[in-house]
């Protein structure tokens, strides 16, 4: 199974679910601690990116790419292009959104999802929905803190915050 199919499967366990954007420096430190493992994200078929193009020219190939109907928070009749890149992208990259809200086609691809190092997927979005995702419990222990602040008041599917 590869690393796209392996990460939608794993959007089906208990989350913690917001609604809204997040900006600023909270939003820089998601992006940096996508640098961990890496990121995911949809590219709809009306969407014409120039992110895109420099994400796979700057990782010479290193990008893995599947036409598929599902990914993680999402099932669509339409196959759209799954990229997953390693290493994530950086919150000082300049052309990429200035917040998680953003990232929405034409102008971007969209639906964000990030994973860690071991491949588990601890955040993704649906933005055209406005809503995201989080599993504090995989995400890199230097934003593990910022991300339970931000889910706190927010729990899914019985899941309790405090450990």
């Amino acid at each position: 199974m590869n690393l796209i199919s392996r990460l939608t499967d794993q959007s089906m366990r208990p989350y913690y679910w917001q609604h809204g954007d997040i900006a600023g420096s909270v939003y820089e430190r998601l992006m940096g601690a996508s640098l961990d493992g890496g990121v995911m994200f949809v590219v709809r078929p009306q969407t014409i990116s120039a992110l895109v193009a420099e994400i796979i020219q700057c990782r010479q190939g290193n990008v893995e790419r599947q036409l598929t109907n599902r990914w993680p928070g999402t099932v669509t009749s339409i196959p759209c292009a799954v990229y997953a890149v390693p290493g994530g992208l950086s919150p000082t990259q300049s052309n990429i959104p200035n917040s998680l809200l953003g990232w929405r086609a034409p102008r971007f691809p969209e639906d964000l999802a990030i994973y860690n190092s071991s491949g588990q997927l601890w955040f993704f979005s649906t933005t055209h929905e406005s809503n995201w995702f989080a599993a504090p419990e995989f995400s890199p222990p230097h934003f593990r803190e910022s991300l339970v602040e931000l889910v706190r008041d927010r729990p899914i599917l019985g899941v309790d915050l405090e450990e």
